[in-house]
């Protein structure tokens, strides 16, 4: 299943403010979606994963490091991303796509996801 999420990709820089480093600067959420060759994740703060009462649904093909969820592009991306529009009045994320020309080293250094 195709997500709205892949209709307009813009590009980011790996220097760009992550979302937490966003919201303390009190400007507007956007996303972070790394892509490597063979998949991708939504990074989200796990504050909002849970804020949004997905943090149960979420599976074991995501990552989780500190206070940061990545979030698995096949579903449980899209779990997030209908709960975003559902308190967001129907408006989807914003997000910058992070292109890696190598695997995402966030697989091996990174813990599977589990609720806390």
């Amino acid at each position: 299943m195709q997500n709205d999420f892949f209709k307009d990709p813009k590009t980011i820089h790996e220097t760009d403010p992550t979302p937490i480093e966003r919201a303390i600067a009190g400007k507007p959420q956007v996303f972070r979606f790394v892509e490597d060759p063979g998949h991708g994740w939504l990074e989200v703060p796990r504050y909002l994963v849970e804020q949004y009462g997905i943090a149960d649904k979420i599976s074991s093909c995501s990552y989780q490091d500190g206070k940061m969820v990545y979030l698995e592009e096949d579903c449980d991306m899209a779990l997030f991303w209908n709960a975003y529009k559902a308190r967001h009045d129907g408006a989807d994320p914003e997000y910058r796509t992070l292109l890696l020309n190598n695997e995402w080293p966030g697989r091996y250094r990174f813990a599977s996801y589990r609720s806390q």
